[in-house]
Parts: C-alpha cells; structure tokens; sequence
C-alpha cells in the first residue's frame, strides 16, 4: 500500500527484505527513495493486524529522526513505524528490548514475536 492505496502484491515470506531493501535505500538517499518516506511492515506474527508492506509520503505526516543501529546514519521516522520498531533513548533500554526480543525468538522457536528487532 502506497498512502492508503494498494500498489502490488508481494508474498509474506519477502516483506521484511523488502522492508529493509527500502529502509537503506532510503537512509543511504542514492536509489531516489525519499528521505521522508514511512516504510511500514507489519507480518503475520502481529495477529490481528493485516499484513503487508506500507508505504506512506504524504506532506503533512508527522516524522522524527533517529539514528540507525546498523548504518550509523540518522533516519526520518513515522508514528505507525516506530510501533514496529525497537527504539531506545538510552542504551539500558536497547539491552532490555533485546534480552526480550532474544527471549521471544527462543519461546517461538526462532522467529520473532512481536517487534521484528529493527535496530535503530
């Protein structure tokens, strides 16, 4: 979905890839994906929430910069991303978010419950 509007298909096994395809693109700024853009990717493991790849760039979107764990490089983020997202103020809090991401992956047999474990 691109601002609310379906755009394509994309098989779940690909999303978080392609998520993260789009995350550097648009971090690194040389592919001509926005630096604005909100790359939203929600999978099966969130229950009830529909699964997909979103996409939002509309002018009036609220968006915050934080800085990239695995690039070193500061990144605009939305409201409906940094839900998905492992964000932390201090690193006291990123080292308890990781031991509970580690914990659920262990519980679910390796794959991820809940946040994906973006660094950021």
């Amino acid at each position: 979905f691109s601002d609310g509007r379906p755009i394509g298909l994309l098989e779940h096994a690909l999303l978080g890839h392609v998520e993260q395809t789009l995350r550097a693109a648009k971090v690194s700024g040389d592919q001509g994906v926005p630096a604005e853009l909100e790359v939203v990717c929600i999978t099966r493991n969130w229950g009830r929430l529909f699964p997909g790849l979103f996409l939002f760039s509309g002018p009036g979107r609220l968006v915050r910069p934080v800085r990239c764990l695995r690039s070193g490089r500061t990144e605009l983020i939305g409201p409906l991303e940094q839900i998905f997202m492992n964000i932390s103020a201090v690193p006291a809090e990123r080292e308890h978010s990781e031991a509970v991401l580690a914990a659920r992956r262990k519980e679910s047999g390796g794959a991820a419950a809940g946040p994906r474990g973006t660094a950021i």
